[in-house]
């Protein structure tokens, strides 16, 4: 019997690999200074561009707190406001032995709970700052003190980053765009520091910090060195292995038209880089050292080729001694500091009790603080304000492109083998292609099996909240002379993912497959979501073809958000009966925790419409 579990699965390795063959086109015919040139440019354009950040930069309104003096150098507590009454708190390493002007480097963290106290982020901080740079390591959001939920809620770190992103989704905005405003914040505060050289600024992390450091590179011009660790890899790799990213690592269409990470670096050439990876990293060496032959190609033809280096350490995902000391070399050398690359003992990690910023350890109970809830409520009014008044069929036009939904053909179906599901019910099924990649499963529920689709006047067409066949079994059937049908749109029920890390775990989940699937789509410039209504309104396309003028949609569960999109698209063809309205998304924007899973959210809807707006104009219709 079919089983499509790998089908969405297949069909982004498929997306990616085109991809890559796209990419290694266009490599082959950059083959000059003026076309690597010319390359350089198009892709710091693109890739700013995806990234819609404040017009304006306020006041950073520095506080200088409380500091740790040591054998090498110092640490002082600070905190910095990276938007107006919004708090950073981040650690600020003095060198003792220093030049007039000193580097000033941005140490970025990846995912860990500590975030600034970790013992290797630590390490590198205190190690740089002892070899004569002044180094500036801030919490991310959602992680040291800057968690944005109360304990209780139980959301910290990566799921906190993925839960803002759903809710941030609707309104066209992406968690990296706080993350990287955050960043770029943060080289403003070095560059408050006196003694820090404005022409020797460089910037590292690891893991999410190696991603920060990637996304900084591309959009500051300020920066003279960066040095990512355990991020540069290749989309394809990550899709071919299976390996979901946290949501500030997927930018919205940076890998469309033969996009890669390796855009990030290029982005900033002929700017001194070392792209740093481990043996047995979850980020798939074979990869980096993929990216870093395009990085170094770029840099080749600008005359440059020294200026870009590759590490690969020899242990598993992190900032190991072999990347940290590999790194302080890189910067040595890149800013002329006179140190050798071993690491201090001076370096030894403090208790993270020690270096804490605020009086509780969490920014939230500072008095008149700021929140990322408070920002999105912000983001929400503004939203709803400059939406534009459209007309059904404006709406509707302006739906299509929003989706990528265009013209609707009817597709070839496969006859699969039929179920028993008891009580004297067989259900027939079939396979719609409405993209050959991944099929729609079609359902027809009735006492008699069916080879073929059978003509009919009218039918009931369900769309699940995750899966047809356990859910039809407790609905009521529709009226005698009704043909039953339900659809397993791409990605639920029959089509649900098998592999990877779906397997045991929450559909709804933060970081699950479902998850993966949006963000791969993001990546392509494409609407997962978008997919799913065309395999509704492709499949309406083909019964329609058998004679069925009279079809109605029906749906539960989140189900329901691709029905009320279908039946409003089809401009009065389908007829939609919805027992309860689904919550609207400026409804669950406005919640603290949106239980509505990402990829049923399309990329921008409320700066168009809401469904209880679609609703409305649904009723207004008359059924053709």
């Amino acid at each position: 019997m079919s089983n499509f579990g790998d089908a969405v699965q297949e069909y982004y390795v498929s997306a990616f690999r085109a991809n890559r063959i796209r990419r290694r086109t266009l490599f082959e015919q950059i083959d000059t200074p003026e076309k690597a040139e010319k390359y350089v440019a198009a892709v710091r354009s693109r890739l700013r561009d995806i990234y819609r950040l404040p017009r304006e930069k306020t006041p950073l309104n520095l506080q200088r707190g409380e500091i740790i003096s040591g054998p090498d150098f110092d640490i002082e507590k600070i905190i910095f406001f990276s938007r107006p009454d919004f708090p950073v708190t981040a650690l600020l390493y003095h060198p003792h032995s220093r030049e007039k002007q000193a580097p000033g480097i941005l140490m970025l963290c990846g995912h860990s709970n500590e975030a600034k106290a970790s013992p290797y982020y630590q390490a590198v901080s205190a190690s740089l700052a002892a070899k004569g740079c002044y180094v500036l390591t801030p919490d991310p959001l959602g992680q040291g003190e800057r968690g944005q939920y109360e304990p209780e809620e139980g959301l910290f770190n990566v799921c906190e980053h993925n839960a803002f992103n759903r809710r941030l989704k609707p309104l066209g905005r992406h968690f990296g765009e706080y993350r990287l405003w955050d960043a770029i914040r943060g080289i403003d505060c070095l560059l408050e520091i006196p003694e820090v050289d404005a022409d020797r600024i460089g910037v590292t992390g690891n893991s999410g910090g190696g991603t920060m450091t990637a996304l900084l590179n591309a959009c500051d011009d300020r920066l003279a060195a960066a040095a990512p660790g355990c991020y540069i890899t290749t989309w394809l790799a990550n899709t071919e292995n299976e390996l979901p990213a946290d949501a500030e690592q997927i930018p919205p269409g940076a890998a469309a038209n033969g996009g890669e990470m390796a855009d990030f670096l290029i982005a900033a050439a002929p700017r001194p880089v070392l792209i740093m990876g481990q043996k047995n990293d979850f980020f798939d060496i074979r990869g980096t050292r993929e990216a870093y032959e395009e990085v170094r190609h770029i840099y080749s033809l600008l005359g440059a080729e020294n200026r870009v280096e590759m590490e690969i350490g020899p242990r598993s995902h992190g900032y190991s001694i072999e990347l940290r000391e590999r790194a302080y070399d890189f910067f040595c050398k890149t800013f002329h500091l006179k140190s050798d690359s071993a690491e201090p003992a001076s370096a030894a990690p403090r208790p993270s009790s020690e270096l804490l910023c605020t009086p509780e350890g969490r920014t939230l109970k500072l008095p008149g603080t700021r929140t990322m809830h408070d920002l999105i409520g912000d983001e929400l009014a503004e939203v709803a304000a400059r939406r534009p008044r459209l007309t059904a069929d404006e709406l509707r036009e302006a739906l299509r492109q929003k989706l990528d939904i265009g013209a609707i053909t009817v597709p070839h179906y496969r006859q699969l083998r039929s179920r028993n599901n008891g009580d004297l019910i067989v259900v027939s099924r079939f396979a719609v292609e409405c993209d050959s990649e991944v099929p729609a499963v079609l359902q027809l529920w009735s006492t008699q099996e069916f080879f073929h689709l059978p003509e009919a006047e009218q039918a009931e067409l369900y769309l699940p909240h995750q899966e047809s066949l356990r859910e039809l079994a407790e609905r009521p059937h529709p009226a005698p002379g009704c043909l039953h049908f339900a659809l397993d749109y791409r990605g639920v029920g029959e089509s649900m993912a098998s592999g990877g890390d779906q397997d045991n775990a929450p559909f709804f989940a933060l970081y699950r497959s479902d998850y993966f699937y949006d963000s791969l789509g993001m990546l392509l410039g494409e609407s997962y979501f978008g997919r799913r209504v065309y395999d509704v309104l492709a499949t309406a396309a083909l019964l329609e073809s058998r004679g069925i003028r009279n079809l109605t949609l029906t749906a539960s569960g989140i189900g329901r958000y691709v029905a009320i999109f279908a039946a409003f698209l089809a401009a009065g063809k389908l007829r939609l009966r919805l027992e309860t309205p689904p919550p609207t998304y400026a409804e669950l924007t406005r919640k603290r925790f949106s239980p509505l899973p990402q990829s049923m959210i399309p990329l921008g809807i409320l700066e168009l419409t809401d469904t209880d707006d679609l609703l409305t104009r649904i009723c207004n219709m008359s059924p053709a």
